[in-house]
């Protein structure tokens, strides 16, 4: 299954994982943190927040209850290209996939990565 902005839902039910859920409302709750992982990724950018440990527990929240693959390329959908460097330096620390889909180089931001290792 290909993801488009058509069918995001419906991929993202495809690869969801957690057997604790009962309701759609809890999917939709799980889902919402990808648009919230990008919002914060966009304050980050602009210099509003400067909240790592947020922004990592977010990603390890999404991680938790989506397949791997397909949570890195949801919120590579979701996320503005040029935040790719940003969003990449936390998933490299935490040893998931990349987002991006080969087009964009594999750049990591050094501020955000040497915040990581603090």
């Amino acid at each position: 299954m290909e993801l488009t902005s058509k069918n995001f839902q419906v991929y993202a039910a495809h690869y969801y994982d957690n057997m604790f859920c009962l309701t759609e409302d809890e999917f939709l709750s799980d889902l919402r943190k990808i648009g919230t992982l990008t919002r914060m990724m966009c304050w980050e950018d602009r210099g509003d927040s400067s909240n790592i440990k947020l922004l990592v527990n977010n990603t390890i929240s999404i991680f938790n209850v989506f397949d791997h693959h397909a949570a890195s390329q949801m919120i590579g959908l979701k996320l503005k290209p040029g935040l790719y460097h940003k969003m990449n330096s936390i998933l490299f620390f935490l040893s998931l996939p990349l987002v991006g889909d080969g087009q964009y180089d594999i750049v990591f931001h050094r501020k955000v990565a040497k915040e990581y290792r603090q």
